[in-house]
């Protein structure tokens, strides 16, 4: 695949080296939770169900939003002794956990939260326009075109956020940032090179290397939506 075909679909390459100017906030640095059908301040993620078919959703503690092929359904909490349950006239989600049945209105599935899919689109629902991550120690970095950039590494105790940078070459393999603030530095290559995953062996459209405060790390990244227009 070209440049220009990356550019265009938004599978395209970064590098990031941000040279002292944008400011930093420092995150939680406890391991978040995603628990998609009852957090407060609302989050993404994909079901995967049997015959073939899967959707993503988001939600909140009280609605949930499935988005199908006819459009987005807003379905909203029914109480339950146990588990949940979201309906909205004959469409219905109820399950317990990561396992969940849904009916369509005119068929039942058995589904199960697909979390590596609802890695993708909580990042996107939150505003991400790529995502990146890697092993040993394990990383992950989130980045928004016209916002910012989240780095949360060694396996969530250490994390980020600085301004994204505009790139130093937008026309080529791979792409260059800078930036860097007084407490950070970090930079990132989003190269045109297909990538498998060293621990679970999934295979992901481009290559990442990464260097954060001098200690480079390598991994595997996903665009969720065009970097460039």
């Amino acid at each position: 695949m070209s440049v220009v075909s990356l550019k265009r679909s938004g599978a395209l390459t970064a590098c990031l080296i941000l040279a002292g100017c944008a400011s930093s906030t420092a995150v939680n640095n406890k391991t978040e939770q995603r628990l998609p059908l009852t957090s407060k301040a609302g989050s993404a993620f994909y079901y995967q169900c049997d015959k073939g078919f899967g959707f993503p959703a988001h939600g909140t503690e009280n609605t949930i939003t499935v988005d199908l092929k006819d459009g987005s359904h807003t379905l909203r909490q029914n109480q339950v002794a146990s588990g949940f349950h979201y309906s909205l006239g004959k469409i219905s989600l109820q399950g317990k956990g990561d396992e969940a049945y849904f009916n369509d209105g005119s068929q039942r599935y058995k589904c199960q939260i697909d979390r590596r899919k609802s890695l993708w689109e909580d990042a996107r629902y939150r505003g991400a326009d790529f995502i990146a991550m890697g092993n040993e120690p394990g990383w992950k970095l989130e980045l928004s075109r016209k916002g910012d950039m989240l780095y949360v590494g060694d396996y969530g105790t250490v994390s980020f956020r600085i301004a994204t940078p505009k790139s130093s070459h937008a026309n080529k393999s791979p792409l260059v940032f800078a930036a860097r603030d007084a407490e950070h530095s970090l930079w990132l290559s989003i190269e045109d090179k297909p990538c498998v995953d060293t621990m679970k062996g999934d295979r992901f459209d481009v290559s990442v290397s990464l260097v954060v405060d001098g200690r480079p790390l390598t991994g595997c990244g996903m665009i969720l939506n065009p970097l460039y227009p």
